[in-house]
């Protein structure tokens, strides 16, 4: 008698074996995308810290500067849950705090860190709300 096909034991096994290989590798690519969306906001506020530093040197102050509509959020142009984080910024004459918040709809929000960069060279990064901590002040 010959045989066509697998037992129920052996599709079992595979379906085992596929689950395990799934359970390690989602949290792992979710890891990596939510690092790849930190860095994509730190460069982000790189940039903007680097337009700041070129506009004092024009004018000799930060007066003048404003974040154009693309470097409100991140990814550039995009609304509503495409929104990863959301850009701020406080200056005076002569000193500017730049900051990236999560977007607080998305639903892993909460592994997600914040991120500031200062005009003296600091960069500061939390969780939780988009409240600047004292000492990134």
């Amino acid at each position: 008698m010959t045989r066509n096909g697998f037992t129920l034991i052996e599709l079992m096994v595979v379906i085992v074996i596929v689950s395990v290989i799934t359970a390690i590798l989602v949290p792992n690519y979710q890891s990596y995308k939510r690092k790849n969306n930190e860095h994509i906001a730190l460069q982000a506020l790189g940039n903007i810290a680097m337009e700041l530093e070129k506009n004092k040197e024009r004018n000799f102050s930060f007066d003048g500067y404003s974040l154009s509509l693309d470097q409100r959020t991140i990814p550039a142009g995009k609304t509503g849950d495409e929104v990863k984080y959301k850009v701020f910024m406080d200056k005076t004459l002569q000193t500017w705090t730049v900051y990236a918040c999560i977007n607080d709809t998305l639903p892993d929000a909460a592994k997600y860190k914040n991120f500031a960069k200062l005009n003296d060279g600091r960069e500061c990064e939390w969780s939780g709300s988009c409240i600047l901590p004292a000492g990134c002040k």
